[in-house]
C-alpha cells in the first residue's frame, strides 16, 4: 500500500469524485508553496520552540468537510498531535497522529494514519517522514507540505499530491483556532465580531511584561554546554508604574522542560488570566517571573547537578536576590511563591521542600516524579543499549523516554569521569545486555523522587503558609496519577497541612483557559497565601 499524507488521504478518499477547483491548484501555478527534499540535502537548522505557535486546537474546512488538527505543548523534543476528518454526514474519513519531532539539529513532520475503525494505513513500524526543506520566519517548508502562519489564530497548510492523476497538484488548507482555544488572540476574534462576551471579561488596565538578561555564573559550572547568558520574562502589574512607592509580593513560575520565559507569555493568555483575578479580587496584584531554565538538552529538570547545572542554586542564589534588586519587591518568604507546571510543578515541590526560607508557599499544577509509580524501571520502555552506544545527545534515540532518561541521569547520577554524558546510569551495560544497577538505581529514586525525601523535610513543609498539588486522572502516564495520590497521602501522614485535588482532565486541557484551574484553583491560592504588606 503507498503511504500518503493525511492531506492526500482526505483528497483521494472525498476529492476525487467531486471537483474542489477552488482547493486544488495545478501544478506550477504556486512553486513557492510546497517545496520537495533531495536525498543529498544537508538538514535544515531549526528549534521546536520556534514552532510553539501551532500549539493548540485548529480547525479548518476542506470543500464540505471539516478537519480538525490538536496540536499539544512540546514534550520530550516533539510536538505531538492528533488530527481527524469527518464529512458533513459525521462519518469519520480518517485519524492521524502526528509529530514535529527534533532531529539532528533540524525539525520534521512525522505522520501516521488511520481509518475510521483504527486500522493503520502505513504498516505498523511506519510512519511518513516530511524532512524540513527551508524556513523563512513562520513559514515551515516541509518535504512536500508548508506550514505558514498568517495571523495569530490563522495558518495555511499547502499539501503536494504525491502521485495519482492529481499528482502535482497544490492542495490548500485554511486553519483556524478553534474559539475554545484559550491561545485564541482577541484582538483578531473581536475583529471578526465572535468574541464580545470576551472582550468584555477583559479587565480595563493592562501589566506589562518586561524581558531582564542575566548573566549566571553559577551555570557555568556544567558539562552539557549550557548558556550562562540568561533571558528571563517578568509580569508588572497594572499599578506598578504609576504607584512607586508600592511594593508587590512576588510568585516565581517554574516552565517544563522543553519550553522557555518567551512561550509563557507569547500568546498573551497568562497576563489575561493575571488581571481577571486582579480585577475580581481574587488574589493581589503580584509580579510574576518567568526564570529562564532552558538548555541545549531538555531544559532544567530542576536539581543541583555537576554535569547538567546546579538550578535550584541559580534560582535561589542568583534569580531571587537580581529581582529584589530590580523591581519593587515585597522582599521576604511569606511575600513570594513557587508555582510550576508538569517537571515545573516539581520544581515548585522541591524548592519548597529546601527553601521555605525564600518562598512561603507553593502550588504544583500536576507535577511529575512524585514517586515512582506502578513499574519497574527495566519496564520503561527506554532503548538502553542505544543510550549507551551515543556518543553525542544528537546520537541519542529520539525517543521521549531515551533521551528523557538520559537527562535524567545527568541531572541525579553525575559522574564528571564519565564522557560522553557525564554520568552514571539505572540500567548499566553487562556483557552485552541491558541490566538494572541496583546500586545506581537507589541512588537515582533518593536524589530524584519527592517521596523519597519528603520525611526529611517535613519539618520545613510544615513550617508554609500554603501548600497545594493537583492532577489530572487521565495523564496518559498513569505513574504520575498513582504517584501523586501517594506523596498526598504520604504529606497527610506526616502532619503537612496542603490542599490536593485529582481533577477530570489531561495534564494541560483544564489548566489555562478562562474558567480553568489556573485561574480557579491557582489564584485564589495566591490571594489565600501571599502576604501584602511590609513587615
Amino acid at each position: 500500500m503507498k503511504r500518503v499524507s493525511s492531506y492526500s488521504l482526505l483528497v483521494l478518499t472525498l476529492l476525487t469524485a467531486v471537483a474542489y477547483p477552488c482547493l486544488a491548484q495545478p501544478a506550477g501555478t504556486s512553486p513557492p508553496q510546497v517545496r520537495l527534499a533531495t536525498d543529498d540535502m544537508t538538514p535544515v537548522p531549526a528549534r521546536l520552540a520556534d514552532l510553539a505557535w501551532i500549539v493548540g486546537a485548529w480547525e479548518g474546512p476542506l470543500g464540505d468537510t471539516k478537519q480538525e488538527h490538536i496540536a499539544y505543548p512540546a514534550i520530550a523534543g516533539q510536538i505531538p498531535g492528533f488530527v481527524r476528518a469527518w464529512t458533513a454526514d459525521n462519518a469519520i474519513t480518517f485519524y492521524e497522529i502526528n509529530a514535529f519531532a527534533e532531529v539532528d539539529g533540524s525539525v520534521e513532520f512525522r505522520v501516521k494514519h488511520f481509518t475510521s475503525d483504527l486500522a493503520g494505513w502505513e504498516p505498523q513500524a511506519e510512519f511518513v517522514r516530511h524532512r524540513l526543506v527551508a524556513r523563512t520566519g513562520d513559514t515551515w517548508f516541509f518535504d512536500g507540505i508548508t506550514f505558514e502562519r498568517t495571523g495569530p489564530n490563522r495558518h495555511t497548510v499547502f499539501y503536494r499530491i504525491p502521485s495519482g492523476e492529481k499528482a502535482g497538484e497544490i492542495i490548500t488548507v485554511h486553519q483556524r483556532r478553534r474559539a475554545d482555544d484559550h491561545r485564541v488572540s482577541s484582538a483578531e476574534t473581536n475583529a471578526e465580531g465572535a468574541t464580545q462576551a470576551k472582550a468584555k471579561a477583559q479587565p480595563t488596565t493592562a501589566g506589562e511584561v518586561v524581558t531582564l538578561a542575566s548573566t549566571s555564573a553559577i551555570l557555568r559550572d556544567n558539562r552539557i554546554g549550557l548558556n550562562p547568558e540568561r533571558s528571563h520574562r517578568v509580569y508588572l502589574p497594572p499599578s506598578y508604574a504609576a504607584s512607586p512607592e508600592r511594593r508587590y509580593p512576588v510568585v516565581y513560575f517554574c516552565h517544563n522542560t522543553f519550553w522557555s520565559p518567551a512561550q509563557m507569555f507569547a500568546d498573551g493568555n497568562l497576563p489575561q488570566l493575571l488581571e481577571r483575578g486582579f480585577a475580581t479580587g481574587t488574589a493581589p496584584e503580584l509580579i510574576l517571573v518567568g526564570t529562564d531554565f532552558t538548555g541545549p538538552t531538555t531544559g532544567s529538570l530542576y536539581e543541583n547537578s555537576t554535569t547538567s547545572g546546579r538550578w535550584l542554586d541559580y534560582l535561589v542564589e542568583e534569580i531571587v536576590p537580581l529581582i529584589d534588586r530590580e523591581f519593587r519587591t515585597i522582599a521576604r518568604a511569606e511575600s513570594r511563591a513557587v508555582i510550576g507546571d508538569f517537571w515545573g510543578g516539581y520544581a515548585a515541590l522541591k524548592l519548597a521542600m529546601r527553601h521555605p526560607d525564600q518562598f512561603g508557599s507553593a502550588y504544583a499544577m500536576h507535577p511529575v516524579a512524585a514517586g515512582n509509580g506502578d513499574l519497574p524501571m527495566t519496564y520503561l520502555d527506554v532503548d538502553w543499549p542505544a543510550v549507551h552506544a551515543a556518543d553525542s545527545w544528537d546520537a541519542l534515540p529520539a525517543d521521549g523516554r531515551s533521551r528523557i532518561f538520559t537527562a535524567i541521569s545527568q541531572a541525579f547520577l553525575p559522574n564528571a569521569d564519565r564522557p560522553p554524558f557525564y554520568c552514571d546510569f539505572p540500567v548499566e551495560m553487562v556483557d552485552g545486555e541491558p541490566r538494572l544497577d541496583p546500586d545506581h538505581f537507589r541512588r537515582m529514586q533518593r536524589a530524584f523522587l519527592l517521596e523519597e525525601q519528603v520525611a526529611d523535610f517535613a519539618a520545613n513543609l510544615r513550617s508554609l503558609r500554603g501548600l497545594a498539588l493537583d492532577w489530572g486522572r487521565f495523564d496518559p502516564t498513569q505513574a504520575h496519577v498513582i504517584s501523586n495520590r501517594r506523596l498526598s497521602r504520604q504529606l497527610t501522614d506526616l502532619g503537612i497541612d496542603h490542599e490536593a485535588e485529582e481533577y477530570a482532565g489531561g495534564i494541560w486541557d483544564k489548566t489555562w483557559d478562562a474558567e480553568g484551574r489556573f485561574a480557579t484553583r491557582v489564584m485564589p491560592f495566591l490571594g489565600r497565601h501571599l502576604a501584602v504588606t511590609q513587615p
